[in-house]
């Protein structure tokens, strides 16, 4: 069926009365009649101009309104991906929020200089210290070129046994305790044995731990673990009931001629080690002591214990042994940092936590450190240097008072004005667009500005 353009027929001009009554749209119905159509396109070869003019073809029972505009899927699409991708925006930057607070505390210098006291249990405005120990043992290996008779005394450990009583047996300095082989050792100050216990019904001994020595020199009373008894009880109740028996083996019995090193090559070498030792120390000590305390190098006091025996290592060695021990005069800081703020600033100081730049700077020494001990109840000290003192700021509680809080207007300014001790603040929120600090601590950060 062939279609022309004057089948379409466009209604023509109204009034506007006429156009208000005719506004609800009129159906247009066009039947086809689709056997007829496909033949006489076969037969006129108009089949092509039908499939390009096609869309001038309304469908069967479509309304159709003319001036009216479909509309476009795809503007929806753009639209539902341009809002998608402002939410990944927004919930992307958003990872990132957070704050920062630049603030500059209170600040103040001065200089000390003077002679003062520190206590080891201070009172009220006194300055306390406290005492670090560190020992430390080294040896060394020197020639051995002279001869000399030695004799030397077996020693090792012994578990001495109250079997007894339950009561405290005590045991005299030299109390002898006797080998099963006849051979005697004695210990060299007096002890006191625990006495029994009973435990789920059955009778636990006391024991004590004692070092013996040998009754006389030589290698005959180097012997390995034994039992023991005790002699002086020989004929009485404890006898039975008192016992020792061997924790380690006897050893150390000599009598006889030695190579030993000469006097001269023994100083060199303790020369040595107590340099060696000293400077060993002072890394430990330095390494180990809490962290919020000082100690200075004048307040370090070292001393050494030589050992009384020098060992044969070979036939031409002998080891040399030295002991150093460590004492150190140490302060907190903030007590300290005080101290000095109040002895330096005086009536500019209130009293606050301060902390003092560089303090480790400032020049300390033990008057007379010849006659002063670490051990005394109190120790005389100078300070002299520049000091510069900074009011300390309570960040943690500076965070949690800015939580959630306007970046801008007096709310802000009201936080500020509950710490005393800054005396200027500048805030940055991320990302730009948040006007309220965030509302968890740890995204609010604080960073301060020394002059």
């Amino acid at each position: 069926m062939k279609h022309s353009f004057d089948d379409i027929k466009i209604p023509r001009k109204h009034s506007r009365k006429e156009s208000e009554k005719s506004a609800q749209p009129i159906p247009v119905h066009v039947v086809t009649q689709e056997k007829e159509d496909k033949r006489e396109r076969r037969n006129t070869g108009e089949n092509d101009l039908d499939a390009r003019m096609s869309f001038l073809k309304p469908r069967a029972h479509e309304r159709f309104i003319v001036g009216e505009k479909r509309g476009d899927p795809r503007l929806l699409v753009w639209s539902v991906a341009f809002f998608a991708t402002l939410v990944l925006v927004f919930s992307f930057f958003s990872l990132f929020t957070g704050a920062t607070i630049t603030v500059t505390p209170k600040q103040d210098e001065g200089v000390i200089e003077g002679e003062f006291s520190a206590y080891r249990e201070p009172v009220d405005g006194e300055l306390a210290f406290d005492v670090m120990i560190l020992a430390k043992e080294e040896g060394k290996d020197i020639p051995a070129t002279k001869e000399r008779q030695v004799e030397r005394k077996a020693s090792g450990t012994i578990v001495v046994y109250n079997k007894y009583s339950g009561a405290v047996q005590p045991l005299i300095k030299n109390t002898r305790f006797e080998a099963p082989s006849g051979k005697i050792y004695r210990i060299k100050e007096s002890v006191s044995i625990p006495g029994t216990k009973v435990l789920e019904g059955e009778i636990i001994p006391g024991s004590l731990e004692v070092t013996v020595y040998a009754d006389e020199p030589g290698e005959s009373y180097n012997i390995g673990l034994s039992d023991f008894t005790i002699p002086g009880f020989k004929g009485s109740p404890q006898y039975e009931n008192f016992y020792a028996r061997s924790k380690t083996e006897m050893t150390g019995g000599f009598s006889g001629v030695v190579k030993y090193p000469s006097e001269e090559d023994i100083k060199v070498a303790r020369e040595e080690l107590r340099d060696m030792l000293k400077e060993q120390l002072l890394i430990e000590a330095n390494a180990q002591k809490p962290d919020n305390f000082i100690l200075y190098e004048d307040g370090i006091f070292i001393s050494y214990e030589a050992e009384e025996k020098i060992e044969e290592t070979s036939s031409n060695t002998a080891r040399v042994t030295e002991r150093a021990t460590l004492n150190g005069v140490i302060f907190n800081k903030d007590e300290l940092a005080k101290f000095i703020a109040k002895n330096t600033l005086q009536n500019r100081y209130d009293g606050s936590a301060v902390t003092i730049l560089d303090m480790d700077k400032i020049t300390f020494n033990i008057v007379d450190k010849e006659s002063a001990s670490p051990f005394d109840e109190s120790i005389s000290f100078s300070l002299s240097g520049a000091v510069y003192v900074v009011w300390t700021v309570d960040e943690e509680g500076l965070k949690a008072a800015l939580v959630n809080k306007p970046k801008k207007g007096l709310q802000f300014q009201e936080v500020l004005g509950a710490f005393p001790y800054i005396e200027r603040a500048e805030a940055s929120i991320k990302p730009f667009w948040k006007r309220k600090f965030p509302n968890n601590v740890d995204r609010i950060h604080i960073n301060q500005i020394i002059k």
